[in-house]
């Protein structure tokens, strides 16, 4: 059976067992208060008071409209709406009417929806809107216009059953976390002990086949990490609280994935933004980590990732294929991108998840020229699916990707992948150097053609290039970019020769690059889930063009000033 048949199946199944749901009224009162773990953009629920909806990639004005009289522009703002995410925009505003028009279109969506109509019935809506009603239960039943005790009280019954009825592995990893760890934490209030039991031993074996010996989970998605393991966490306080156990499967997978959350943070709190990832909370990671209590040294690489680590600064690196058949919708073409991070401003970045911004947003921030690293003739080193029913799914990377770090005194890495090999001949090399004190990175890309077969390769691409581009000179052109974080600010200097770079605390960092390459600043964005539109920022852009089989270009990044003494942050640590 192929995926669309699939999941016409599915949600077919779907709609019979929330209709049955709907027509139930299970027995006693199933509450479920959970800690609030979503945040939300306080910006964003102001606009939506004055009725300006920015709901999956969407913006819909709509003053004085309810939220579900709106005509449905796509499923992307159905998914949105109906899975509660601007609730969370609505709490950050916290103000009187904020609170009013939460419990109004709460209650609507009680009526109109809460039997079981309506395209919210997915396993994964139906968890992450019951996150969100036992999240902000008190908030919504008590005061003006409340939210009916008993009808919330039944809705989240009647969601607690869909889920243990409607969970299966074909879910994607983190919404199959969301939707057991939920019943885990509701197991001891299900009338059916069978079904109860039944759930918690697939959390047990979910965690024993989905998270890897290291922590990590195959969509590659550092921000994955964290969800699971708050869900994980959540779930084990709430069986301890009704005299539960928690399984030895359960508690080893936290342990694993804390480790890998500590190995893959940099050093200012933030996660990397690779593969759909944003850079997520790190007052909220801190709080994770420390209510898990388990420790462990941080490791060099985790879940395809090598980290460099010297002095005050951090390196992440890319250094593993893309998640291309676990994650074909957000993995991103980031192979060998690194992010780069000085104490606690963030220096090199990627420019992050561009779902929240429409469709023509996301597919550019997973190409290879929105991370900072080389790309050869303006094409990514992994492609998306040209034909426009797929065009959001990733069907074609690198076959191998090769990646090895030392442990000298100065940090170093290495790796190659052969994304351009079937196009282009080339391999694309990377070496990096972080010095001992972190102070001076060195770096060196190289496009080479490493053998017989891939020197024709790359012999007819220059041939074809330099046949329909008269007048240009010879060679494959590529560039390397470097996305800078908006904090800092950049301007060229020595000639157009190099780049200089403040930092927010006062540090000056200076980019330079062979005399052969041309260098220059161009605009870039910075993307952000909860940010109401992209930040703009610059990159460093370096130019150049392979005409032989082995182009090297090498650059450095040296800090040429520290940081003032009034400004001066705080040096990388622990978060225990």
């Amino acid at each position: 059976m192929n995926t669309v048949d699939n999941r016409i199946r599915m949600r077919t199944k779907d709609r019979v067992a929330a209709r049955l749901i709907g027509l139930s009224r299970p027995a006693g009162r199933l509450e479920l208060h959970l800690d609030r773990y979503n945040f939300g953009n306080s910006a964003r629920g102001a606009e939506i008071l004055s009725g300006t909806f920015r709901l999956g990639g969407y913006v819909i004005r709509a003053p004085g409209r309810s939220m579900w009289d709106i005509a449905s522009p796509g499923p992307a703002f159905d998914y949105a709406r109906h899975g509660f995410l601007w609730l969370d925009d609505l709490v950050a505003l916290g103000s009187r009417n904020a609170r009013i028009r939460a419990k109004q279109w709460t209650t609507q969506w009680i009526a109109q929806y809460g039997n079981g109509r309506g395209p919210g019935w997915t396993a994964d809506l139906a968890a992450r809107r019951l996150e969100r009603f036992s999240d902000d239960a008190v908030w919504l039943i008590k005061g003006a216009q409340a939210v009916d005790a008993d009808g919330l009280n039944l809705t989240i019954a009647r969601h607690l059953r869909f889920l243990s009825r409607r969970t299966n592995q074909s879910l994607p990893v983190v919404s199959y976390f969301r939707v057991l760890c939920l019943i885990a934490s509701a197991s001891h209030q299900l009338d059916n002990v069978t079904t109860a039991s039944d759930l918690l031993h697939e959390l047990e074996r979910a965690c024993h086949d989905l998270i890897d010996a290291e922590g990590g989970v195959t969509t590659r998605s550092p921000e994955d990490l964290v969800t699971i393991l708050r869900h994980l966490e959540r779930a084990s306080r709430a069986i301890l609280a009704s005299d539960g156990h928690v399984g030895s499967e359960h508690a080893m997978a936290m342990s694993r994935i804390s480790q890998a959350i500590r190995t893959l943070r940099h050093s200012d709190g933030h996660l990397p933004r690779f593969h759909g990832g944003d850079s997520s909370v790190p007052g909220m990671i801190d709080g994770v980590l420390q209510r898990v209590g388990l420790r462990a040294p941080v490791r060099n690489a985790a879940m395809g990732f090598n980290r460099l680590t010297r002095g005050r600064s951090v390196l992440i690196i890319d250094a593993a294929l893309p998640p291309i058949a676990d994650n074909p919708m957000q993995a991103h073409a980031s192979t060998l991108a690194f992010e780069m991070t000085a104490g606690r401003n963030p220096l090199i970045v990627s420019c992050g998840p561009g779902e929240p911004f429409g469709q023509d947003w996301a597919r550019a921030a997973r190409g290879t020229p929105s991370h900072s690293t080389l790309v050869v003739d303006g094409h990514s080193s992994s492609r998306l699916d040209a034909h426009k029913r797929r065009a959001d799914m990733m069907v074609e990377g690198p076959g191998e990707v090769k990646a090895r770090s030392g442990h000298d005194s100065d940090a170093a890495f290495i790796g190659s992948h052969d994304g351009y090999a079937r196009s282009y001949g080339l391999t694309h090399e990377r070496s990096l150097v972080l010095s001992l004190a972190g102070d001076t990175l060195h770096g060196q890309d190289r496009l080479i053609s490493p053998d017989e077969p891939r020197r024709r390769v790359f012999e007819r691409a220059l041939n074809r290039m330099t046949g329909s581009r008269r007048g240009v000179p010879e060679g494959i052109p590529f560039v390397i970019r470097f996305h800078l974080h908006p904090d800092s600010t950049a301007s060229l200097d020595m000639n157009g020769r190099a780049v200089s770079v403040e930092l927010q605390n006062g540090e000056l960092w200076v980019f330079r690059c062979d005399p052969k390459v041309m260098i220059r600043l161009d605009p870039s964005v910075y993307l952000e889930k909860t940010a109401r539109e992209p930040r703009t920022t610059l990159q460093i852009v370096l130019s150049h063009r392979a005409s032989g089989f082995d182009t090297r270009v090498g650059w450095s990044l040296i800090k040429t000033r520290d940081a003032t003494e009034d400004l001066h942050d705080l040096e990388p640590r622990d978060p225990f």
